[in-house]
């Protein structure tokens, strides 16, 4: 079994610490084999907000750590650093905007959606992902576990967040599946959400969304508390549990999600 902790939008400089420590010890518990985090790290991209944010992923122990950047992870105000080198303190602590990590039977592609001259919207720079895709489907061959990473979403579970998902989500998910990809992680919009794409895209092969809410952000939404993904990947099939914070507590299962892989690909029980 490959074990996946998903969180998002840690939003570090807005943290709340009890929550953050309670991630800290239900990671130790949960003991994943991998740890993504689908961007905006940090609040307005400040060296201070990315040294926490790094501080807190060494406490995480899974063996393979993985993020991507958000729209957050920008300067906002400082416009010369925006111009000049956005993401100079992005590099400096978490490295390559995307990447490819591998292990010979999984791999996960980190894409970077976002842009300098862009405030949220988010973007698939498709010539540089279909590279990476490639490069990853031939390290683990047909039958091996591909997953992406991207800050913004595919979908969205609230109408008002519509104009939050990327702007070329067709051509996104075209793609996606053309190299069989099997999940997609993901963030942004502070709410959750948990499904395959078979009645989104018309698609030769469907693959598993799994949007993570803000996982220690006080940047909570109504009736979207703290939370994290976790994502179980055993004998083919795919379990997701919506983990959410209760407050003074710990993280709880609030829905969990099977999905099987068929012909037409992933689709939900």
């Amino acid at each position: 079994m490959t074990r996946i902790l998903h969180i998002s939008d840690t939003h570090f400089g807005t943290e709340v610490p009890a929550v953050v420590e309670a991630l800290v010890k239900q990671e130790a518990t949960l003991k994943p084999d991998i740890v993504i985090l689908s961007g905006d790290v940090t609040q307005r991209a400040r060296k201070s907000e990315f040294a926490a944010a790094k501080a807190f992923f060494t406490r995480i122990g899974a063996p393979v750590h993985l993020a991507v950047p958000g729209n957050h992870d920008l300067p906002l105000y400082d416009v010369l650093t925006r111009s000049i080198n956005p993401y100079r303190f992005y590099g400096k602590f978490f490295g390559a905007r995307q990447q490819v990590w591998q292990d010979g039977r999984m791999a996960v592609v980190c894409l970077d959606a976002t842009h300098p001259l862009r405030h949220t919207r988010g973007e698939t720079k498709l010539e540089s992902a279909r590279d990476l895709l490639e490069s990853a489907r031939r390290a683990i061959g047909p039958n091996g576990l591909l997953c992406v990473a991207e800050h913004q979403p595919l979908d969205v579970k609230m109408p008002d967040d519509i104009p939050e998902i990327l702007m070329n989500p067709g051509a996104t998910a075209k793609l996606f599946s053309h190299y069989r990809v099997d999940i997609v992680f993901s963030g942004h919009v502070h709410f959750p959400l948990i499904r395959d794409t078979h009645k989104l895209f018309r698609l030769p092969r469907h693959f598993i969304i799994s949007g993570a809410g803000t996982a220690v952000s006080r940047r909570t939404r109504s009736n979207a508390p703290n939370s994290f993904n976790l994502v179980d990947i055993k004998d083919g099939g795919v379990t997701i549990a919506l983990h959410v914070y209760q407050p003074g507590g710990d993280f709880t299962i609030a829905q969990q999600a099977v999905f099987s892989r068929e012909d037409s690909g992933w689709r939900g029980a």
